[in-house]
Formats: C-alpha cells, structure tokens, sequence
C-alpha cells in the first residue's frame, strides 16, 4: 500500500467491525474464506480508486517507488502507469 495512513482508513472501521464480529461469533471456515474474500475485494477497490483519484498522494522516496516497480513487473503485476489529463494525453 502507497500511503497506509491517507488509504487504510477507507476500510479499517469495515475491517474491525468484521474481526469484532468474528471474535464473538466465529464463522465456518468456508462461511469466513467467503467473506473475506468479498471484504477484501471491496476494500481493494476502496484504495485502489483513491489511488486513482489521487486522494492518497505517493509519499514513497523515488527509490523504493522504482523498487517496486521492478518487483511488480518481475511478478507479472506491471499497471500502466496513469496518464495526465493533459491535452496531448487525451488524443484518440
């Protein structure tokens, strides 16, 4: 995660409710991988749109965002990098 504090808190009271919940009442093993394989979608789209909208600036150094890039791209998990609304940018 790029910025833990600005992107944790779009899902952090969701993920706590859950855990809460399950400490009282524990789920099935197959009752709790599906639904946390659903929460866990829901809050990856939750940071990943923020990521997107720029609501969470990266405040990594340049070195460990260059780092990473490297690692995703070894791992086959390479995202195009997103392009600037500037007009040139915008051509078909």
């Amino acid at each position: 995660m790029r910025h833990p504090g600005a992107l944790m808190s779009r899902y952090a009271t969701e993920r706590d409710a859950t855990e809460a919940a399950w400490v009282a009442d524990p789920p099935t093993s197959s009752d709790a991988f599906k639904l946390g394989d659903e929460a866990e979608a829901r809050w990856l789209t939750l940071v990943t749109d923020a990521m997107a909208a720029k609501a969470a600036p990266d405040g990594r150094p340049m070195i460990v965002r260059r780092l990473w890039r490297g690692w995703d791209s070894a791992a086959g998990l390479t995202i195009p990098p997103a392009r600037s609304a500037h007009p040139r940018n915008l051509r078909s």
